[in-house]
């Protein structure tokens, strides 16, 4: 992605400026995410606990067998600690958290065990044991220490649904069928979901589960799992709390934002990549005056853009627009019951529409290899250029 030494630089140096260059969407997503954990301290620490308790049952089987041997006595099914850290981050966090604040359908959150309070009780044995090495204490000490503060196990829960709804915009992102205006609407539909988490609690979430919880508590200690926690934070009104959440959701979307660049701004200010969301008939208008000139002046600029490969290609370019006019009432009168790949798929292998509308579908081509897999494209381009 280098300005000028980087692959994107060699193609637009060899075949014109007219290419695009698309980083890898879930990648620039897991490099967005990263850049929460790097600066908000609050994220980094249940980051590395996470891992110390993934870390203590890893490497010994016999503190495994403790903690399961453990769960059976208080009826608690178990599951393995599962490890943050992997090749996609998001997925690895978000599973890890889910693993961590387990809860059974129909329990009590309050006063009925489950995985939290059992390696809340593991971990206070393996601090007093004596037969465990002075590493594992010290790290059993730790674990102990942050999962009786209420404000870190409320956080962990906030920290949950943050990441369920990164997780699946990760997801939505990885998919081979992806369009541009899908992956744009979905980048903004998750930014202001986030920006929501601010001021409520997610519907249904975990985070809404515990402080109803806590709500219905009295008293300065709260009871989570059977276990009480030191501290009483019930609400995102809380300071400490507040402040963690607000900054762990502004630098979310700030990082968002900045390594999404267009696709997520809000100026108004219309691109090259705007305009080829023209080319899905979802945004199409109902009334057939209203069709008529639509998008027309989107087309103009994608022609003006790719004038350079539309015409190597052989296109006509003073026909595509008339061409777009027909495509328009084709779709809307006889074909808006299609899916976006299905209808793609009719028009570029089917006579006659291949035929009669071959100027105006090279533009949709264009767009197919902007979204296609783009780590093949490197791949291609980096052996093309390193021999």
């Amino acid at each position: 992605m280098g300005t000028r030494g980087g692959v994107i630089a060699h193609l637009q140096s060899e075949a014109g400026s007219h290419i695009i260059p698309i980083h890898c969407m879930p990648h620039r997503l897991e490099l967005a995410i990263l850049t929460l954990q790097k600066t908000e301290p609050k994220v980094a620490v249940v980051y590395d606990l996470l891992h110390l308790i993934w870390k203590t049952y890893h490497f010994s089987g016999k503190s495994k067998r403790e903690l399961y041997n453990l769960g059976q006595e208080l009826g608690v099914d178990i599951c393995s600690p599962s490890s943050v850290k992997g090749t996609r981050w998001i997925p690895h966090i978000h599973r890890a958290l889910k693993v961590f604040l387990r809860h059974g359908q129909g329990k009590d959150l309050a006063s009925d065990p489950d995985q939290y309070s059992v390696v809340l009780q593991h971990m206070e044995h393996l601090a007093a044991s004596a037969s465990t090495s002075s590493e594992v204490q010290g790290r059993a000490k730790k674990i102990k220490m942050k999962m009786e503060s209420t404000l870190f196990c409320v956080f962990c829960h906030f920290l949950c649904d943050l990441f369920e709804e990164l997780a699946t915009l990760s997801l939505t992102l990885q998919k081979n069928d992806l369009i541009l205006p899908q992956a744009t609407s979905e980048l903004k539909k998750t930014v202001t979901r986030l920006e929501a988490l601010k001021i409520n609690p997610k519907p249904g979430g975990l985070l809404e589960k515990v402080q109803t919880s806590f709500a219905q508590q009295r008293g300065d200690e709260m009871s989570f799992q059977g276990m009480k926690l030191k501290g009483n934070v019930t609400c995102l009104k809380h300071p400490q709390l507040k402040r963690h959440v607000e900054a762990a959701i502004s630098i979310s979307v700030d990082a968002i934002k900045a390594r999404f660049g267009g696709l997520v701004k809000n100026e108004g200010i219309q691109t090259i990549l705007d305009s080829f969301r023209v080319l899905n008939p979802d945004t199409w208008p109902e009334e057939q005056a209203n069709l008529l000139t639509f998008g027309d002046d989107s087309i103009a600029d994608l022609v003006k853009h790719f004038e350079k490969p539309l015409t190597e290609a052989g296109c006509k370019i003073a026909t595509i627009q008339d061409e777009w006019q027909g495509l328009k009432i084709l779709v809307s009168q006889n074909f808006r019951d299609k899916t976006y790949s299905g209808l793609r798929e009719m028009l570029l292998t089917k006579d006659p529409y291949k035929q009669d509308y071959k100027n105006i579908l090279e533009l949709v081509q264009i767009r197919c290899a902007m979204m296609c897999d783009r780590d093949l494209m490197r791949r291609c381009a980096w052996t093309h250029y390193c021999g």
